[in-house]
């Protein structure tokens, strides 16, 4: 070994040992981050799973609240028919009243004296 001293050999040997030391540095780095790396894997999966079950609770929910829209349009449309049919009514009423007026009036005009029944005017 005294011989390969005289070479230099002695500074790679101890460029070896670094090495090795390093290597192991480097392997335990490594070591480490695998393991932070499946910390953050366990927690990704947690959160992505928590993440689920709220996606599934509001899409209940917003099928739910559709459904209630859908109910409550429906109404409105019953509701607008109603109203249009009451519109409807009230103005045929007032025709007829207008009608029953007309003819009152005609008969009177005429002298006839007959009397329409059912046909009076209302002011």
């Amino acid at each position: 070994m005294a011989n390969l001293s005289h070479y230099g050999l002695d500074a790679l040997s101890e460029v070896a040992v670094q090495n090795s030391n390093s290597s192991a540095q480097q392997d335990d780095l490594i070591l480490s981050m695998i393991e932070q790396l499946k910390t953050q894997v366990v927690h990704c999966t947690k959160m992505n799973l928590e993440n689920k079950s709220v996606n599934d609770t509001l899409t209940v929910e917003l099928e739910r609240y559709k459904e209630q829209v859908k109910v409550l349009k429906e109404g409105q449309n019953v509701d607008l028919k109603s109203q249009d049919n009451v519109s409807d009514s009230c103005a045929q009423s007032v025709e007829i009243d207008h009608l029953k007026r007309t003819l009152s009036e005609h008969f009177k005009k005429k002298g006839k004296g007959i009397f329409i029944a059912g046909f009076t005017s209302q002011k």
